[in-house]
């Protein structure tokens, strides 16, 4: 699904979301609720299990965000 206000592709699925920016500017979404960064290994500032509910998307990048109960 294509935010217009937001610019991004974002896709809800049962157990998080997936935001991908295909411009060339940075672009912050509010998420509506609260969500996970995934916890990984690669790119520790970006993958660090921090709670969210707004994010910046670099251009031409994409996040994965896991669901929080209720979000």
């Amino acid at each position: 699904v294509f935010d217009e206000t937001a610019n991004v592709f974002r896709r809800d699925f049962e157990n998080g979301i997936v935001l991908a920016n295909a411009t060339p500017r940075s672009r912050t979404i509010n998420l509506g609720g609260s969500f996970l960064r995934i916890q990984g290994t690669q790119d520790a500032a970006i993958n660090n299990g921090s709670k969210v509910s707004t994010v910046t998307l670099p251009p031409y990048d994409g996040l994965l965000l896991v669901r929080l109960d209720g979000a």
